[in-house]
Parts: structure tokens; sequence; C-alpha cells
């Protein structure tokens, strides 16, 4: 029920937010999301990166464009890189932002920053599902490309202005 309660928030911030196709969102730890090591649990991972597409599904206006033309975005596959940990009431940012497509598959990236130190970086690979299907890979390119951004630009887990 909690995750259900944040999602609508998620969405009722990302529709009441100016449209941007980089999504940034501050954070801060809370307890509930730490493990018995004290710091963030990595199930608490997906699911803040979960919630930060879908306020940038909406933020964007991508959410409602696809829907209206039957579409649904689906994860496919999703990898989380850790690096360092962030512990209890600690400050952080998330950048959500689409950077790639590879076939059928809309490639976005979050990234869990305190400052300018990358703390773990989950990829998301997208999958389009319309009314026949499964998007070919040319309706895929044709779907995401205008909305491509260029990746954070990060050298040994620091951004690089």
């Amino acid at each position: 029920m909690t995750f259900f309660l944040r999602q609508l928030l998620a969405i009722l911030r990302g529709r009441l937010t100016p449209s941007n196709l980089i999504h940034r969102r501050s954070r801060r730890v809370g307890l509930f999301e730490l493990d018995v090591n004290w710091h963030v649990n990595q199930r608490i991972y997906a699911g803040i990166a979960e919630l930060c597409r879908l306020e940038w599904l909406f933020n964007s206006g991508l959410w409602n464009r696809w829907r209206s033309q039957g579409l649904n975005p689906l994860v496919a596959e999703q990898t989380l890189i850790y690096r360092r940990e962030l512990g209890p009431f600690a400050r952080y940012e998330v950048d959500t932002r689409p950077v790639a497509v590879d076939r059928r598959f809309l490639h976005v990236q979050h990234h869990f920053l305190m400052g300018d130190r990358v703390h773990t970086r989950v990829d998301v690979k997208l999958l389009f599902v319309g009314p026949n299907g499964v998007l070919s890979p040319d309706d895929v390119t044709e779907l995401v490309t205008p909305i491509l951004q260029r990746p954070l630009n990060v050298e040994n887990w620091q951004l690089v202005s």
C-alpha cells in the first residue's frame, strides 16, 4: 500500500512540475530504507528508480503521448551498479534520462548523486508493447530517437563538467 501511495505522489509531482526530458529529484534517505548495515537496502534503489522513472514519464508528457497511441513501456531488464553507500538521512539526487535506443529497447539511466559523486547507477531497458504486440526495432527507433539525451558525463564515478 505504501508503494502505491508513493506512485500516486510521483504521478502528481510529475504532472505539476515543468516539463523536461531530463528529470532530477532530490531525496533524503529514510529510516525505513535502511538495512541492518545502516545503508540503503539494495531493493530500495530499484524502487526509487521506478518512482523517479514514473515521475519522469509524466513530467515529460511521454506517458500521455505513448498511452494515447496504445503503447505501454515495460521494464525488460534492469542493472544496478553500486559504488558508494547512502547512509541514514543522507541527501541525494536522482538524475533520470533516456540515453540510447538498442533495437527494441529504450535505455534509461538513473544516477544516484551526492554532489558530483555517483553512488549508484541504475540502467533500465524499456520494451514497448502496443495493440499488436511488441514494437519492431524500426518503430522503437522512430518513437524514441527525438527524446534521447546525452548521458551524464561520468569518469571514475564522478561527474565531469
